[in-house]
């Protein structure tokens, strides 16, 4: 990861919906192009999904959200990768 995509995550319990303004908040923060949303594999009872500007491959998704999901990657929900 370059250091210049934009990339956001959005978790949920798979019992509930997602936070849908929550998503328009990140769909407007990263928008200015095409958006790649990809559903990331979480290993619990939690569902995500990891909104990108550029396309990742399937592990590289998971990865991302394995740090977000442990902190590693700041408080922010949109962040630069």
């Amino acid at each position: 990861m370059t250091g210049r995509q934009r990339a956001a995550i959005l978790s949920w319990d798979y019992r509930q919906q997602p936070d849908l303004n929550q998503l328009a908040r990140f769909v407007h923060e990263l928008s200015g192009g095409t958006l790649h949303i990809e559903q990331a594999n979480t290993g619990s009872d939690e569902d995500a999904i990891v909104i990108t500007t550029t396309a990742l491959p399937t592990p590289v998704v998971d990865r991302l959200y394995q740090r977000w999901s442990h902190g590693m990657l700041g408080d922010e929900d949109v962040f630069t990768i």
